[in-house]
């Protein structure tokens, strides 16, 4: 049976870094997360907002996967999955400020 994966690439990002000047709001275990140069806000699930918290620049998006399949039951590749495409929504809403690209 194959697999439906959400992106079908892997982030390019291997070590992804949230900027620091970006806003964030806890409404309970939901972020808000607000970029002051934009205007934009972006609401982030329990789940978005796990990966986020672990944009510090050293967490290599591997580690953020495996760390999900510890707080859920994921298999490795469908959490790996759910990392990249949230470290290219971040990326491509300009959240991030510096990476280690592949």
């Amino acid at each position: 049976m194959k697999t439906t994966h959400w992106t079908s690439r892997r982030a390019r990002i291997l070590a992804p870094k949230r900027r620091e000047d970006v806003g964030i709001e806890t409404i309970g275990d939901d972020r808000i997360v607000s970029d002051a140069q934009t205007g934009a806000t972006h609401h982030l699930n329990a789940t978005a907002a796990m990966v986020w918290s672990w944009c510090d620049g050293r967490t290599m998006t591997r580690a953020m996967a495996r760390r999900l399949t510890q707080e859920f039951d994921v298999k490795l590749d469908d959490a790996q999955d759910h990392v990249d495409q949230l470290v290219s929504f971040f990326a491509a809403s300009n959240l991030l400020e510096t990476a280690i690209v592949a």
